[in-house]
């Protein structure tokens, strides 16, 4: 971190190594890794390090990458943007975040794919994939009919995301108990 211009990382494992070190580090490598990104020349290095930085194990400093895409001279440029709400939602910490910030600041996203609202309905979608409760079902069948319903309406990509939960609640349902006890069997659970 004292030479960041003098950086020994084979390229092959840049990606491996940013992440790992953001995800073990803190604010102060978090920090220092936007630093990095910021003055980036190169297109692949910018990429890397965007995606490490979505790497913390910190929620608020997820919650603060998630905040600082929508800063009015923010880094991180309009086309990244999708990318780090799923990357984030990637992360175990990240999945209710990123949710939750698509929620709160949904007017604003809205905004910024007003020309093509397909990649909003197809970001909702792959942060909603993994749902499997009946209670995330129901938070999303809400933020759907109360803040997204036109979005819904007309985006293939909704349907198929309620479609999804669906399947994942059914597939709970059916495979939560073999599992558990498949895991009591094998002396994984009590």
């Amino acid at each position: 971190m004292d030479k960041p211009e003098n950086n020994p990382i084979d390229v092959d494992l840049k990606s491996i190594v940013y992440c790992n070190a953001i995800r073990n580090g803190g604010w102060d490598e978090w920090k220092f890794g936007l630093e990095m990104y910021k003055q980036a020349q190169v297109a692949s290095e910018k990429e890397e390090l965007f995606i490490a930085l979505t790497c913390a194990s910190e929620s608020w400093i997820l919650k603060y990458y998630l905040e600082l895409t929508l800063e009015e001279n923010s880094p991180i440029r309009l086309q990244d943007l999708d990318y780090v709400i799923r990357y984030v939602s990637g992360q175990t910490v990240g999945r209710p975040l990123a949710w939750q910030f698509i929620r709160a600041r949904y007017t604003e996203l809205e905004k910024k794919w007003e020309t093509n609202p397909g990649s909003l309905a197809t970001l909702i979608e792959r942060v909603t994939g993994s749902f499997n409760t009946q209670f995330e079902l129901e938070e999303l069948q809400h933020f759907l009919d109360t803040k997204a319903r036109k979005l819904a309406e007309s985006q293939p990509a909704i349907r198929r995301a309620v479609s999804q939960v669906q399947a994942n609640i059914q597939w709970m349902a059916r495979s939560r108990p073999v599992l558990e006890s498949f895991l009591r069997g094998s002396g994984f659970l009590q």
